[in-house]
């Protein structure tokens, strides 16, 4: 391997230069492994502490852990520039009793982490707040969630995104820029996107689908927003704006919530207003009641 991949989504392979590889695997050891594929590590985590001792990550000189077959729990402290691949979705399967970042990432430096190509659960939350991490940011590129994950915002510089991910649900806080794309929800995955007391929220939904209920919740006051821009992505939920400053906005074509919307303290209608008279036309009725009924539009028609 010999690319990388970057956590504003452009994925182009893996490593850059001078990068080295870890070896994860279930007939490893923490004790005599030394992470080479012929003595790999029996623990993610471990592998993360050989990358922290070795003290020469960058975004020159990147990690990464290459997790075999099988079942993972793991306490993990996680390290900077590191990037961790399981065999495949089915294969590789990640219980994070907890997470943490580690005290490399405490600085107003950018430091970057992902992961790819297995299937996760437990892991919260991602905060970088509790670490102190002005300019962290995390990926997750073919991964799938079995469970609903929490990321909380330090700065408007710490960055997220899902790329090709299955998701069963999530908490954003505070977070400018979280990008969801290629995404699915299964399971009714619900998905809260929170301002906080300091810090506005917007997440990109681009050509992904949620089968739960969308939440969007403004309430700092002031000029702290939660907002939410839909490209080309389903909602087959019910979405619910709360708060003066909780928006959802398409680029380009309406969007359609044919749960129904709830709009609480003041919340904007994102909906299209039908106004005019039908005049008696039976087949205009028609089409204002099933544009009503798919939650894109209010019908006010006569």
């Amino acid at each position: 391997m010999s690319a990388r991949y970057d956590v504003d989504g452009s994925f182009s392979g893996f490593l850059t230069g001078g990068a080295k590889l870890l070896w994860v695997a279930k007939n490893g050891s923490d004790t005599t492994g030394d992470g080479s594929l012929a003595r790999p590590f029996l623990t993610i985590n471990r592998a993360c502490t050989a990358v922290r001792a070795m003290g020469n990550a960058s975004d020159t000189i990147r990690y990464a852990i290459m997790v075999g077959a099988g079942r993972f729990t793991e306490n993990i402290v996680m390290s900077d520039w590191t990037f961790i691949t399981g065999a495949t979705t089915e294969a590789t399967r990640v219980t994070f009793s907890s997470w943490a970042f580690g005290p490399e990432w405490d600085t107003n430096v950018q430091h970057k982490c992902g992961l790819q190509s297995m299937t996760i659960s437990g892991g919260g939350p991602v905060d970088f707040a509790a670490a102190n991490s002005e300019q962290g940011r995390i990926s997750f590129i073919d991964v799938w969630f079995a469970d609903s994950w929490t990321f909380t915002a330090m700065t408007n510089l710490n960055q997220v995104t899902l790329q090709s991910c299955l998701l069963s649900g999530f908490t954003q806080n505070g977070f400018d820029y979280f990008n969801v794309m290629n995404c699915a929800g299964v399971n009714g995955a619900n998905v809260t996107i929170n301002d906080t007391p300091t810090l506005s929220a917007t997440t990109y939904f681009r050509s992904s689908e949620l089968d739960g209920q969308l939440v969007v919740n403004a309430t700092a006051g002031g000029l702290i927003y939660a907002n939410v821009l839909w490209l080309g992505s389903a909602l087959a939920g019910f979405l619910t704006l709360n708060g003066a400053n909780a928006s959802i906005a398409a680029v380009s074509n309406p969007i359609l919530f044919p749960g129904g919307v709830i709009l609480l303290a003041g919340a904007p209608d994102p909906r299209l207003v039908l106004s005019g008279a039908k005049a008696g036309n039976a087949a205009l009725a028609s089409v204002c009641t099933q544009l009503a009924a798919s939650g894109g539009y209010v019908d006010t028609t006569t």
